[in-house]
């Protein structure tokens, strides 16, 4: 009965601590990096979506979205102020490298473009970018994902 009870308690302790460990590691890991960092590597497009406005009252007309399959829309930002863009179209891809600044945490700069950013984690970007389509006011919408 000792033994039982000693043993009881030895794999009660274990499990806890192992409990303890790994939630620990958990966080660390989901620890926001700072922006620079969080920034650096390879996002995917994975959902575009544009909503259209009229010029004179901005009343909204329109809205369109799509979501992208993984790969087929890649922006890698590096360490040296560049961001290199691959489109897979068909069998070719089509490659461009343009300069970026990350502005602050809330503004991305990309070949001169604004892009306002609503949502920056270690592995989710969300982007508003405003343009005029010659008929309306357009909010053009951007998602990546690491």
């Amino acid at each position: 009965m000792k033994n039982t009870t000693l043993m009881r308690y030895s794999l009660i302790g274990l499990t806890a601590l192992t409990v303890l460990f790994s939630c620990k590691k958990d966080k660390d890991e989901d620890a926001l990096k700072p922006p620079a960092e969080r920034i650096l590597g390879k996002w995917n497009l994975v959902k575009e979506s544009e909503k259209t406005y009229e010029y004179n009252t901005g009343a909204f007309k329109d809205s369109t979205g799509r979501n992208i399959p993984v790969g087929i829309f890649t922006l890698e930002f590096r360490t040296n102020g560049m961001v290199y863009e691959a489109v897979k179209d068909d069998d070719e891809i089509q490659r461009d490298t343009l300069p970026y600044e990350l502005v602050s945490e809330s503004l991305l700069r990309i070949d001169g473009l604004d892009y306002n950013i609503t949502k920056f984690t270690n592995t989710e970007l969300r982007t508003t970018g405003y343009y005029d389509d010659g008929t309306s006011d357009v909010e053009h919408l951007l998602e990546f994902k690491k």
